[in-house]
């Protein structure tokens, strides 16, 4: 049953190749009325840059492939640039000869002369829903409070520095050291004493040394106030440092004195055997300067704390006045979208206008656009998104229709749909889905001036080698410039590609090496199938013509890439149509070949050599011409011609239809005999 149902198959791919043939062999002088030149105009929609950023399979190329399933033969010239305008659309027709020959005409322009407008905007990271006049009045009034903390603040720094001062503390230490001098001879009577306890010495004279210490960590203390009360009006931020630093030196002082203390405390005892009341009153000035180092670092810290204060204040304050200022921006960019929008009407009139001066009957198409910003919040995309993209379509549309051309609306199509058709939340442009939708809204427009042609082989295609395009279920592909059709199986995958291409030098050279010649094409064949069908095996029909003075012996030969060597197939041959039918089920190199007997070079003799030595015939032996011919008493039969002849005036188109008419016959007969054998089958 499968055998026949091939059998039946192949008899009709024969059929629909001859009659598709056969007329056009007659015709081939005339011009195809069914050749479209296409031009596409525009920006990167029409160059068609996808959602990754790359360029891809865009609305052009579909149209392409649609009109080519009408029946078309296409020629397309596409200038769309990224990130063109619908100013430098204009101004670049002057440059596009194409257009005076132009059957359709897409134009995509526009969204970049308003996308320029919008980037200051969305990249000043100010919130959209934030571009009203009423929401900067707010920011204003919240701006205008900000620098009045901040005044305060500044005030209560400048107020307490200015007031801060290191004097009571300096003092206190200078009171010590002027105890330490009045305790001189005491000092001198306590190291005679504590010669016997050197600890106890060493422990005084180590005290005496922390005095010193202290003074100049107080000194430091007061530079630093100095350099932060200079610093104030200028830098802030150094203000706060050199507090921190005058707030450790005044821990170093305390923390000096207050050794001082311990240590003399320690000494004190001694007092009950000799009198040291000089050096116990070096105790007391040490307690006090302790304190009043920590009161001054106390008053410090203060001051530091006001001064941060301050710099908080200033910054929210700068912060405040910056987003004023960053929105008033915005909303000045935001209030020439109108006249942008409004220029973008202009030029869209001014370029239909040039093309119809160059050609008054070209069918042109305006595509309208789809909303690039999904993902901004819904209250922007109802307070400016929505109105902004409602504007934009009409000024495209009311020249376009009032110039005779047709206007493509699209944003309905991608409503609801942005996830699919604009997956990427960073790009603008649309996936291939999205791609396919565009197209699907031209050619629902284009279908109207362009219909299906009514042909023979209504789902016939005819490719360019080297050329990738989409392929659908039961269609025949012609491979233009060879003899080669394939038909296609009825469960092909919605979304395969084909690109076929001339066999590889190297790979035909792995034919003569196995003594084949080729007596038609050798074509490689890649389908590149949609995912989730990468593993597809169908059922395809290979149909290769040969050369009509072939040897018996030719066949289809398919190319192992495993073995590396061509292999025969089992076809069905066709000597009236000088075709072989293949059923196929993958893909790679197949080709037209005869096995040759291998050349090897002739065996010369020696002339002087007697041919009948060897058996062979003698040469021949020159006649005499005083003899003349040689009359062997026979008639020549044979009559000269060549005058009068008349011209060949036969066709072999007649034997042809009889031919086709034969075969469809029999495809009829297999097909009524099969479904015959299923009913009987089913029953």
């Amino acid at each position: 049953m499968q055998k026949l149902m091939r059998r039946s198959r192949s008899l009709l791919i024969m059929l629909v190749v001859m009659l598709a043939f056969s007329p056009l062999s007659v015709q081939a002088e005339g011009k195809n009325t069914n050749t479209i030149n296409y031009v596409a105009l525009g920006d990167s929609l029409a160059a068609g840059v996808l959602s990754d950023g790359t360029l891809g399979y865009g609305y052009v190329e579909m149209i392409k492939s649609d009109l080519k399933n009408n029946g078309y033969e296409v020629n397309v010239h596409n200038k769309g640039v990224p990130g063109a305008t619908s100013g430098d659309v204009l101004a670049r027709l002057s440059g596009i000869d194409e257009l005076a020959d132009a059957d359709i005409i897409t134009i995509s322009a526009g969204a970049n002369d308003i996308l320029a407008g919008l980037k200051p905007i969305l990249d000043s990271g100010v919130n959209l829903s934030d571009l009203t006049l009423e929401k900067l009045a707010e920011l204003q009034q919240e701006a205008g409070v900000a620098a009045g903390v901040a005044a305060s603040a500044k005030n209560g720094a400048s107020k307490e520095i200015s007031e801060l001062l290191i004097e009571e503390t300096k003092t206190a230490v200078e009171k010590v050291e002027e105890a330490v001098t009045s305790a001189d001879l005491e000092i001198f009577v306590l190291r005679d004493l504590l010669v016997s306890d050197p600890e106890k010495g060493a422990l005084l004279d180590a005290t005496l040394n922390l005095i010193p210490v202290a003074k100049d960590s107080v000194g430091k203390a007061e530079a630093d106030v100095n350099a932060a009360r200079a610093a104030f009006d200028t830098n802030t931020q150094e203000v706060v440092v050199k507090l921190e630093s005058s707030v450790r030196h005044l821990e170093e002082v305390a923390e000096k004195l207050n050794i001082v203390v311990t240590n003399i405390t320690m000494i004190e005892p001694i007092n009950a055997i000799v009198p040291i009341p000089n050096i116990l009153s070096v105790k007391t000035k040490a307690n006090e300067a302790s304190v009043a180092a920590n009161s001054a670092k106390t008053k410090v810290e203060s001051t530091k704390l006001a001064v941060i204060t301050y710099n908080e204040a200033k910054a929210k304050s700068e912060a405040a006045q910056l987003k004023v200022k960053t929105t008033a921006a915005a909303l000045a960019k935001l209030a020439e979208i109108p006249g942008i929008i409004e220029n973008i009407g202009v030029n869209t009139g001014k370029t239909l206008g040039a093309i119809r001066a160059v050609n008054p009957t070209a069918k042109i198409y305006v595509m309208g656009y789809y909303n690039a910003l999904p993902y901004l919040s819904s209250e922007v995309q109802e307070s400016m998104t929505k109105q902004m993209l409602d504007n934009l379509n009409e000024a495209i549309e009311v020249p376009t229709t009032k110039l005779g051309a047709t206007f493509v609306p699209v944003a309905k199509l991608f409503e609801g749909n942005h996830l699919k058709y604009l997956p990427n939340p960073t790009n603008i442009h649309p996936s291939e889905a999205g791609y396919r939708a565009l197209a699907n809204a031209f050619m629902a427009q284009i279908n109207v001036a362009f219909p299906v042609v009514t042909e023979p082989t209504p789902n016939e295609q005819e490719i360019d080698l080297g050329e990738e395009i989409l392929v659908k279920s039961d269609e025949l592909i012609r491979i233009k410039g060879t003899n080669v059709h394939l038909l296609l199986p009825d469960n092909l995958p919605e979304g395969t590609k084909l690109t076929v291409t001339n066999t590889s030098e190297d790979t035909l050279l792995k034919a003569e090496e196995s003594n084949l010649k080729s007596f038609g094409d050798a074509l490689n064949f890649k389908f590149k199938y949609p995912e989730g069908s990468e593993d597809y095996e169908g059922g395809f029909t290979l149909l290769m013509g040969y050369d009509a003075d072939s040897p018996d012996n030719i066949a289809i030969y398919h190319f192992n890439e495993v073995d590396g060597k061509w292999e025969i197939q089992q076809g069905e041959k066709n000597k009236e149509l000088h075709a072989i039918s293949l059923d196929v089920t993958h893909f790679s190199n197949y080709g037209v070949f005869a096995q040759v007997e291998k050349q090897t070079p002739p065996v010369t003799k020696d002339p002087v050599d007697n041919p009948e030595d060897d058996g062979g015939t003698p040469p021949p032996v020159a006649k005499d011409p005083s003899k003349g011919p040689k009359d062997d008493g026979k008639k020549d039969t044979k009559k000269n011609t060549s005058k009068g002849k008349l011209p060949k005036t036969a066709t072999n188109y007649y034997n042809l239809l009889l031919i086709g008419a034969s075969l469809f016959m029999s495809g009829v007969i297999v097909f009524i005999f099969t479904k015959r054998r299923h009913l009987v089958m089913e029953k």
